[in-house]
């Protein structure tokens, strides 16, 4: 973080599962990013993504999406234009190309 000024950042796929020692609140706030993906088992044994993170994410009113909750994530990204699917059959447009 003191290497580099800002990073533009769109998709984040947390560290670690969701982590709170992989996603500190500085780490996310400096990203700011638009969405964050988190992969983690359902009911997992460890308790992935730390609930740290998910307050983190939600006082930043940042996107996510979590595989133990929605199962398979996908995104394609065509013409810039990012688009997000998951297994449950949720699908968004998640940014469009600048100027439209």
């Amino acid at each position: 973080m003191d290497t580099f000024a800002s990073l533009p950042v769109t998709v984040l796929k947390a560290g670690h599962h969701g982590s709170s020692s992989a996603s500190s609140p500085s780490f996310l706030e400096w990203l700011d990013p638009d969405l964050v993906l988190l992969s983690a088992g359902r009911n997992n044994r460890y308790g992935h993504p730390s609930p740290e993170v998910i307050s983190s994410l939600q006082s930043m009113n940042t996107a996510r999406f979590c595989t133990a909750e929605s199962g398979m994530i996908h995104l394609a990204s065509w013409h810039g234009f990012l688009f997000l699917e998951t297994a449950e059959g949720q699908v968004s447009c998640l940014s469009t190309p600048a100027g439209r």
